[in-house]
């Protein structure tokens, strides 16, 4: 009996909820009794819970009428058909099954729906996540530069590089044998362990407030598993509203015909059954809005981003109007709609490439593609029947299938130029120099990870920030000092001819230094700080604080030429590569206060003997500008003509190549490239124009017309960039381009976004897949060409058409193949090799001009090859 004032102690109270005392699950705060968490036996009335440690591939058999509903972050992203079993979900979430009368209760539950459970916990984790010790770090980005967002990213063996490259910013765990062997914080670059990995997390990430208490020693494992269930969400502004900067909006049929957007963002359309059938081209607005039944969605700027990020064909899509929320899943369903998506896709795929006639494995193709199709009435079988395991099995077959068969309709050429520049240091955002190859360690990483893509050439910096990066003699070169001695150019040199790789060494000509470093005395910046280049309001820097030498000035060109003269007599190098050989773009393009470079004293008065003007007093609009513009570039082209004789004097069979600028009108007007007068006199082995565009149509743009300029005086290699974000598509597209252009390659700049920027597999199991010899390899070229066109003749055009000029062709290249193996491979082989190909392209006689045009294009491709190597042999004669 309790009397007034008597104590009460309540214990265990954490047991005990406003719901009662027994476990209990919300769906939108309306509470349901757990009967049972992961038992097989689930025949009578109640509601039944598996999670992770349910360990079968589907929820129990059950003798009772159910519904299952699967929740993934605390979200139902899922919901089955009356007694339809669901998949587990993995590790990713778990299954609320609702038997017998509690069905009812299942009906009134829709996608979206919130869950929460109460008095237990079902344990769920990531698909991919790093565990050290207790604590659980999901990481969603492999081998990619680190970014701000609250994630892990985690670096292994596959990386382009022995360490992270990543900055300060951040705090990393090395993990080898199962052990955190070091922990690096704020500094960032941690050395990765090659039979391990390193996570990476941002300094004020939750990640990292989570392993504020981990110590070296502590277990670490690194823990990846596929589910057939995920979610994401992206925050909605409103359905059937206008649409504003940055933002998501859902349109239905009840807004009317269209959406009224503009073409700043993206739309994707939605079907009436909730899956992606569509995502328009970008920045296309104004999309027709379904009226059965489905919608489009609308996103604009950093919405775009995320939405386009998130969804693909095939996609399953709800909203919640009340979250205010998108919800983009995937579940069973959208595996089986992606294996019939890709099924059409593949088979569209396969017509484009037919009609391309692309050389790749259309039997193996045409198999795969039937096996999707059996897979297909497989699954839809096994889930008719309620055949789940079975249901499961062949989805899982049937995605493994798809992800082989990605990069199959991706053509692979045997005579190419692969190219790709290396950047071995550089300054950093706070001033310090990262440095990316200190050792030769280091080195052989880089050539090994280059190898496995197959490129041929590697072209790497002789200086960074302005210092150089070998052992030079010469007075005024100073070596980076972080290398401690260490001689990087004979390093690559040695180890790329080991790996059957070339390696070209480039120097910036003219570039001389920034200001945002002090240089010694006898740093070459100071001795010539009076020589520095100076626009026309007597400035000497560009708006990146970047200075150049003054390029008419003989001690500089002297300077400039022993540096090029060093490297080719001291380094067994394939090639000397030339960039910024050119004058800084404009500081200002505007009338009224324009301001580019030029205005030295000794470059004025040379115009004023010519012309008697003084240039500082021009514009852009006077009669004389164009003369102005054209004396400045003869003065970077006589210095292209003296390099090329200085280097050739020295070692003649040194490829001598120059970067440009791929704008015709900035070259002639602001930097001062006169590229087609370089290659018609002969001063240039190979050009490599810096196009790096995101799109192939861009990169067309440029590239066609220097292809037909260039044409067969010297060597054309595109240079393609991988920092600027270019989609897949486009950069097999930019890859394949040289051949349709009979241009030589392409140079991607850099191995490190190769790799950080995610392009390794498109590049390694596409584009890149087949070896491919270098354009100036003669008879070695030759050869691979010939069997090349050969294959493509029995691989393709006869497969697709009835020839016998195909078959004529065939027995001419077979018998060239056999005479020219007794033609000595010396310096007049081109020329045989273009008179040989020349012969046999002219019987082409194909009444299909589709077929006629792409034989040609092989012949001309080879021919295009052979013809400048001739020309170049021919001026390189001049020179023994």
């Amino acid at each position: 009996m309790f009397t007034q004032g008597s104590e009460i102690i309540i214990s265990n109270s954490n047991l005990v909820t406003k719901y009662g005392d027994k476990e209990t699950i919300l769906f939108n705060n309306q509470p349901f009794k757990v009967s049972g968490i992961n038992i097989t036996e689930c025949n009578e009335n109640g509601v039944f819970v598996y999670d992770i440690n349910y360990k079968e591939t589907a929820a129990p058999v059950c003798r009772q009428s159910f519904i299952d509903i699967v929740v993934v972050g605390d979200i139902v992203i899922w919901k089955g058909n009356e007694e339809e079993r669901a998949i587990m979900p993995d590790k990713s979430g778990y299954i609320v099954r609702f038997v017998g009368d509690n069905v009812q209760n299942a009906e009134k539950i829709t996608l979206g729906t919130e869950a929460e459970t109460i008095l237990f916990k079902c344990d769920s984790l990531p698909i991919s996540y790093v565990k050290i010790n207790d604590v659980i770090v999901e990481v969603k980005y492999f081998n990619t530069a680190r970014t701000a967002e609250d994630t892990g990213f985690l670096y292994n063996s596959e990386y382009y590089s022995l360490t992270t490259s990543t900055n300060q910013w951040g705090i990393e765990y090395a993990v080898s044998g199962g052990k955190i062997i070091e922990i690096n914080s704020d500094k960032g670059d941690t050395v990765i362990p090659q039979d391990g990995f390193v996570l990476s997390v941002g300094t004020s990430s939750t990640a990292a407030k989570s392993l504020k208490n981990i110590k070296v020693g502590d277990n670490a494992e690194y823990i990846n598993e596929s589910s057939m269930y995920s979610t994401n969400s992206i925050p909605l502004a409103g359905v059937n509203i206008a649409r504003k900067a940055d933002t998501l909006v859902v349109y239905t049929s009840e807004y009317g015909k269209k959406t009224l957007t503009n073409n700043t963002g993206n739309e994707v359309l939605v079907d009436k059954n909730g899956f992606v059938s569509m995502i328009y081209d970008k920045d296309k607005g104004n999309s027709e809005i379904p009226i059965d039944g489905g919608l489009i969605l609308s996103a604009n700027g950093r919405m775009s981003a995320e939405l386009l990020s998130s969804v693909k064909v095939g996609s399953y899509i709800f909203f919640n109007t009340d979250k205010k929320m998108v919800y983009i899943v995937k579940t069973p369903e959208t595996e089986l709609e992606n294996l019939r998506i890709s099924k059409k896709s593949f088979l569209d795929k396969y017509d484009f490439a037919r009609d391309k006639l692309y050389n790749i494995d259309y039997d193996k193709i045409t198999e795969n593609i039937n096996k999707i199709e059996t897979l297909v009435t497989e699954a839809q079988n096994a889930k008719i029947n309620h055949n789940t395991e079975e249901y499961a099995n062949k989805l899982i077959e049937g995605k493994a299938l798809i992800e082989a068969m990605e990069y199959s309709f991706i053509p692979s050429l045997t005579v190419q130029d692969r190219a790709a520049w290396v950047t071995i240091a550089e300054e950093t955002l706070d001033g310090n120099v990262l440095v990316h190859l200190k050792s030769e360690e280091d080195v052989k990483k880089y050539i090994d990870y280059t190898k496995k893509l197959k490129l041929n050439t590697l072209i790497i910096d002789a200086f960074a920030m302005s210092y150089s990066l070998y052992n030079s003699e010469i007075e005024g070169v100073l070596p980076l000092k972080e290398l401690n001695g260490f001689d990087v150019v004979e390093s690559f040199i040695r180890n790329g001819h080991e790996q059957g790789i070339e390696v070209h060494v480039m120097v910036c000509s003219f570039s001389g230094g920034s200001t945002t470093f002090i240089y010694p005395e006898n740093h070459y910046m100071s001795i010539f700080k009076d020589k520095y280049l100076i626009t026309n309001k007597g400035n000497s820097t560009n708006s990146y604080n970047f200075i150049t030498l003054n390029p008419y000035d003989n001690d500089v060109r002297d300077f400039q030429l022993a540096i090029f003269s060093e490297l080719v007599t001291k380094y067994d190098l394939d090639g000397i590569q030339i960039d910024y050989i050119r004058f800084p773009l404009p500081n200002y393009y505007q009338a009224d206060k324009y301001e580019d470079f030029g205005y030295n004293e000794d470059i004025i008065k040379a115009f004023k003997v010519k012309y008697g003007v003084n240039p500082i007093d021009m514009k852009t609009t006077d009669n004389l500008w164009d003369e102005w513009c054209k004396f400045r570039r003869e003065i970077i082209s006589s210095f292209v003509e003296k390099t090329y004789k200085t280097v050739k004097n020295i070692k003649n069979n040194v490829t001598v190549s120059f970067t440009c600028f791929a704008d015709y009108n900035d070259r002639q007007t602001f930097t001062y490239q006169d590229v087609e007068k370089w290659c018609m006199n002969g001063w240039v082995d190979a050009l490599y124009p810096m196009i790096y565009a995101q799109t192939t149509e861009q990169q067309l743009m440029y590239a066609a017309p220097m292809a037909e300029s260039i044409a067969a005086n010297a060597h054309l290699v595109l240079g393609v960039g991988t920092y600027v974000r270019a989609t897949n598509q486009s950069m097999t597209e930019q890859a394949y381009m040289p051949y349709e252009l009979a241009a030589d390659g392409i140079s991607i700049f850099t191995v490190r976004y190769i790799s950080t920027g995610g392009y390794y597999d498109i590049f390694a199991n596409g584009a890149f897949k087949n070896e491919a010899v270098r354009t100036d390899k003669g008879k070695v070229t030759f050869v691979a060409g010939i069997y090349e066109i050969i294959s493509n003749i029995d691989n393709v055009y006869l497969r697709f058409y009835k020839s016998d000029n195909l078959d004529l062709i065939k027995v001419k290249l077979s018998e060239l193949l056999a005479s020219s193996s007794t033609v000595a491979d010396d310096e007049n082989f081109s020329e045989y090799a273009t008179e040989k190909l020349i012969e046999i392209r002219g019987i082409i006689s194909i009444y299909e001009e589709k077929l006629s045009k792409k034989l040609t294009t092989d012949f001309d491709y080879l021919i295009n090859c052979f013809t400048r190597e001739a020309n170049i042999a021919s001026k390189n004669a001049a020179f023994n």
